[in-house]
């Protein structure tokens, strides 16, 4: 990829990120200010650095993926033809990175979580994950997590607790009793 259209990817690719990020604050912002988050212990502050910290890795310009993070957003926000930059094995890797890295996903969890491998945009966007389990993620994980998904809901047209019920209905996470319970009671706090 040229150094131009590379540049140009990544400045598209960062306001993606920020768009999310801003999204993802709104909503921890939102549950911040519930009586949940009190009765949780959660602080402003706590919810903070929470908000401050969700994805920097995709936007660290001298990251391991940084091309790999600028070419997944570009296909799926319609900047890049997929055609033009079929799906490899390192956008594989640069997906499972974060993921593994970040302890708002399920899979971060789960040290027995491997993703199945797909070869095709299609594929990528429409196959069955292997499920990850997330019975041993900490509240203030959980919380991110719904965050993340009320962000995604704006950006994709629907809700967070749309999202929720098809990985509870098609086995995508494994969560115990509690902690489905704590998902839907953000839900009603962010969704609303």
């Amino acid at each position: 990829m040229n150094e131009k259209i590379f540049k140009d990817l990544f400045d598209f690719h960062l306001k993606s990120i920020e768009g999310h990020c801003l999204k993802v604050k709104w909503a921890l912002k939102k549950f911040a200010k519930s009586k949940l988050a009190e009765e949780l212990g959660f602080s402003q502050s706590d919810i903070n650095d929470i908000a401050e910290a969700h994805d920097e890795d995709k936007c660290d310009p001298f990251g391991p993926f940084t091309e790999e993070y600028a070419i997944i957003s570009g296909v799926y926000n319609g900047k890049l033809n997929p055609e033009d930059y079929p799906y490899n094995s390192k956008l594989d890797k640069a997906t499972k990175y974060h993921i593994k890295n970040k302890r708002h996903h399920p899979e971060y969890w789960d040290n027995n979580w491997e993703p199945e491998p797909v070869k095709t945009w299609t594929e990528r966007k429409s196959s069955k994950h292997t499920t990850a389990n997330g019975s041993d993620m900490d509240d203030i994980s959980i919380i991110e997590m719904v965050c993340d998904w009320k962000a995604q809901g704006i950006s994709q047209g629907n809700t967070a607790k749309w999202w929720a019920d098809k990985c509870k209905k098609d086995g995508r996470y494994i969560f115990k009793d509690d902690q489905w319970e704590l998902i839907y009671e953000i839900l009603d706090i962010v969704d609303n």
